[in-house]
């Protein structure tokens, strides 16, 4: 699957770094580099983290968003 500059929206190429970094995408267009990481999210409800999906972050981005997981947003439903 290829990956796309979240900014921009063009292909963006890896950039070849030692593997404990992890991996660093590269957008000529936007001439910014990208984390591919695991979004994860923070429940306040119930103050559990969960997955959210990988995803491409600016450096220093945050990559924890404080929303319900879906437990307890299926419980604020029924």
């Amino acid at each position: 699957m290829e990956k796309r500059c979240p900014v921009c929206g063009n292909a963006v190429t890896r950039v070849v770094i030692p593997s404990y970094l992890g991996e660093v995408y590269h957008c000529d267009n936007c001439n910014e580099d990208f984390w591919y990481c695991m979004v994860r999210g923070y429940c306040p409800r119930c103050r559990k983290m969960y997955d959210i999906e990988h995803k491409l972050i600016k450096n220093g981005e945050c990559s924890i968003i404080e929303k319900l997981c879906p437990n307890c947003r299926n419980d604020l439903e029924d």
